[in-house]
């Protein structure tokens, strides 16, 4: 999302946690503040985390679960996380 010089990216990521086939998947959001200008300039400005995240703001996922089950979870995971990420960029923009 991009907005008067100021760009939010968002990302849902689900990757492997654990060691061989005893891991699990766990799905994760991640947020950062930029701006659009700084990936055109050699000297570009470091994004910022828009996201203050705990260790408990996950899903994971072993393989006996049932997506649908879980599907509320990730549902609320990833709508806490988009809304807090565009309220720190709605801030920003403030």
């Amino acid at each position: 999302m991009e907005a008067l010089g100021e760009r939010l990216r968002y990302l849902a990521i689900v990757q492997k946690v654990g060691h061989g086939e005893t891991g699990v998947l766990a799905l994760t959001g991640y947020a950062e503040l930029a701006r659009p200008e700084s990936d055109e300039t050699a000297t570009a400005v470091e994004p910022e985390p828009a996201l203050e995240l705990s260790p408990t703001d996950s899903v994971t996922f072993a393989y006996t679960d049932r997506f649908a089950e879980r599907y509320p979870e990730v549902e609320d995971l990833l709508r806490r996380t988009l809304r807090d990420a565009v309220v720190s960029f709605v801030t920003r923009l403030g």
